[in-house]
């Protein structure tokens, strides 16, 4: 009887905001990928994966023609472990469904927690919410990117966090760093919640093995193996500049005075209404969120790109963290194991306090998802009706097998499983002979058989140059789709080189 009830109070619960955030982002990432709006990202990773499966090194074409090792550019081993899952089923869509159920484990883990200091009714809100927010739906909806593993990671460490586990929270850190580079202010952030916590041997190792793992990684690792002998991205931090500390403050100024920085905080607490701030725990928020401010690139702060997803974990386990010192004050900033939680009668107030708060975030999430955030466009979208998307599908069928074809970075991923790809880069190896002198990013000559361009995101020479082959040429353009009816529209041209 007793495992029973504990089924229903606790496991399923935990269970069914998982369920909902796997199937719900599983469908609206297929949905997405099905209309032909899935990007160049995708298409990366894709090549990763399927280098992988073949027990190759992760060689990208699309960065490079030379070998180009994506070790040496982001280092993020992790991907390997979509090698297997790829071998079996060697498509691009399949990268999106890894990433739902990532969330859902994630979510899992979060509600799970949630459930046990909260309740089963409370707790299961407290998942939804964060399967909901703003940051996981631009994750889930954008792609698929290697910061998607981090997510369980990190949400087994904050609960270990919450119920006073430092030792286990810090053990399910560490591997973060295979995740990618970046991890390390993930890193740093449970570093500063350590030392609230006064841990500080924990936080000391912790400390030496984030900067150090970092380190190696961007001064050894990347260098040896990378295709330019170097760290490529200290141009996206302040770090990159000329004086740091003062182009750091210029961009930290720059972002707030472009309305940036306010927008970013309202998409990452409005709906959780701001409740986390009570918590200690937030402060592992602060690092990231400064590495973006100080950045010179605006990308970073984009709330509907996949940057947030890392901090939406960490907020709604402080949003656990805050409800809970409603209901009780805390007599340190440790918060006692869930065991040890005293739900006494004469805490009736603080009961509805806690109750108010969890309900009102979850309507909060609910009417930002249907009204604001990237799921509730999505759909909006997806119900106009459209069937030109599978015109497109069907006319790059009409590129053979094993060809080497340049793709605009909007068709990447739906050529990258069966073809060797490439991408349109901006310019010409010889402006004046049009013909198979299309280079990469590198600046190298691409000796193709396809081009495939969509020209909503062409370049003035490429509508030049279809123009002209139109005229001079016309048998080498095998398909043209063009669609202006619907919200995203379709303007695809296939050519044989």
């Amino acid at each position: 009887m007793g495992r029973r009830t504990s089924l229903l109070t606790v496991y399923l619960p935990s269970c069914l905001p998982a369920i909902i955030a796997g199937v719900g982002y599983g469908l609206l990432s297929w949905a997405r990928f099905d209309r032909m709006w899935a990007g160049i990202d995708l298409a990366i990773f894709t090549q990763a994966a399927k280098q992988y499966s073949e027990w190759q090194a992760p060689w990208s074409t699309i960065k490079s023609v030379s070998p180009f090792n994506l070790l040496g550019d982001h280092f993020s081993p992790v991907i390997a472990l979509l090698g297997p899952v790829y071998a079996l089923v060697p498509h691009a869509w399949v990268l999106l469904l890894v990433q739902a159920l990532l969330i859902a484990v994630a979510t899992f883990i979060i509600t799970h927690t949630a459930v046990r200091q909260l309740g089963p009714v409370l707790g299961m809100l407290v998942g939804l919410i964060f399967a909901a927010s703003w940051g996981i739906q631009g994750l889930a909806l954008f792609d698929f990117h290697e910061v998607a593993f981090a997510l369980p990671l990190l949400a087994a460490a904050y609960c270990a966090l919450l119920d006073n586990r430092n030792g286990r929270a810090v053990l399910w850190s560490l591997p973060l760093m295979l995740v990618k580079e970046d991890s390390v202010f993930l890193l740093l952030g449970l570093v500063l919640v350590l030392l609230a916590r006064r841990q500080w041997k924990l936080a000391s190792i912790l400390a030496a093995y984030a900067v150090g793992s970092f380190a190696l990684i961007v001064w050894v690792i990347i260098p040896l193996i990378g295709f330019y002998g170097r760290y490529t991205y200290w141009e996206a931090s302040a770090a990159g500049g000329v004086n740091p500390i003062v182009d750091a403050f210029h961009n930290i100024v720059t972002s707030v005075t472009s309305g940036a920085t306010p927008m970013l905080f309202v998409v990452l607490f409005v709906g959780t209404l701001g409740v986390g701030l009570r918590s200690p725990l937030i402060l592992g928020v602060l690092p990231n969120v400064l590495s973006r401010l100080t950045s010179p690139n605006p990308t970073y702060l984009n709330g509907d790109l996949q940057y947030n997803g890392t901090i939406a974990v960490i907020i709604a386990i402080a949003f656990v963290n805050g409800v809970l010192r409603y209901k009780r004050k805390p007599q340190s900033d440790k918060i006692p194991p869930a065991v040890k939680i005293d739900y006494r009668p004469t805490a009736i107030t603080q009961q509805q306090v806690v109750a108010f708060a969890v309900i009102t975030s979850t309507i909060v999430t609910v009417a930002i998802t249907v009204f604001l955030a990237p799921a509730g466009l999505l759909v909006k979208t997806l119900a106009a009706p459209s069937e030109d998307y599978k015109t497109v599908a069907e006319s790059l069928t009409l590129i053979p097998r094993d060809s080497r074809v340049i793709a605009s970075d909007t068709i990447a991923a739906y050529l990258v499983d069966r073809t060797r790809l490439f991408i349109l880069e901006k310019g010409l190896k010889d402006s004046t002979s049009l013909e198979k002198k299309f280079t990469d990013s590198t600046g190298q000559v691409i000796n193709a058989d396809y081009v495939v361009i969509d020209r909503r995101t062409a370049e003035e020479w490429q509508r030049t140059w279809i123009s002209s082959l139109t005229i001079s040429s016309p048998q080498k353009i095998l398909a043209k789709i063009s669609d202006h009816t619907v919200p995203l529209s379709y303007d695809i041209i296939v050519i044989k080189l």
